[in-house]
């Protein structure tokens, strides 16, 4: 007898269920309406984690006077600049984990200034050929973008998300200085980033060129 009322039951509620998905009943806007505020709750949940790192990131940005840094949306390649011209290049370090940047230098002397800054990188950039340069106390981190010429970039879902992290190494192929030897166009390359563009000799400086010499002068 009771399993008799159990099946019925059953298959009244199935019925019911069925009925939901064939007609615009009452049984049926309780769905969509139930559907629409899991959205609203999905929608919320996430503009506040959003807003909570943004909020971390500016008290950091407080903490640390970050205020030195720049982003620029360049048109083959995501910019970030930082004016560190009080630190020197062997106290700089670079890592990601995922989209985020740590950006760290450190004085060698003895004060130990340092400066730090986390930075939430865009989703259109290609973070594994990030690399950075320091010239004239600017640090400068260029990252290409995941389409360029005028692609679209069309995220995928399925995309995996990496979450191990990444030492971004610097770019040593701008880390070179041309030294002028003489007037007569001879040129040495030399890798050493602190080398100095030497003077002419007095005896070069006055000599009259030729007809057939290229004449160099220096500033």
């Amino acid at each position: 007898m009771y399993r008799a009322i159990i099946l019925i039951t059953l298959i009244i509620a199935v019925e019911c269920h069925r009925h939901c998905w064939r007609h615009s009943s009452p049984c049926h806007r309780r769905h969509h309406e139930y559907r629409i505020r899991s959205r609203e709750r999905t929608f919320d949940h996430l503009a506040r984690d959003v807003i909570s790192i943004d909020e971390n990131l500016k008290q950091l940005c407080s903490e640390y006077n970050n205020n030195r840094s720049v982003e620029l949306f360049k048109s083959d390649v995501y910019t970030i600049q930082v004016s560190l011209d009080d630190f020197p290049e062997e106290g700089i370090f670079l890592k990601t984990k995922y989209r985020v940047l740590y950006i760290y230098a450190e004085k060698t002397d003895e004060s130990m200034t340092n400066y730090f800054e986390l930075r939430i990188l865009p989703d259109i950039v290609n973070i594994r050929q990030a690399t950075w340069t320091f010239n004239n106390g600017v640090l400068e981190i260029d990252i290409p973008y995941k389409a360029t010429n005028n692609d679209n970039y069309v995220r995928n879902c399925d995309d995996e998300i990496d979450d191990t992290e990444f030492q971004v190494p610097k770019d040593n192929s701008v880390d070179f200085d041309l030294r002028i030897l003489s007037n007569e166009g001879n040129v040495a390359v030399t890798t050493d980033s602190t080398a100095q563009l030497t003077e002419p000799s007095k005896t070069i400086r006055n000599q009259q060129p030729s007809k057939n010499s290229v004449s160099t002068k220096i500033y």
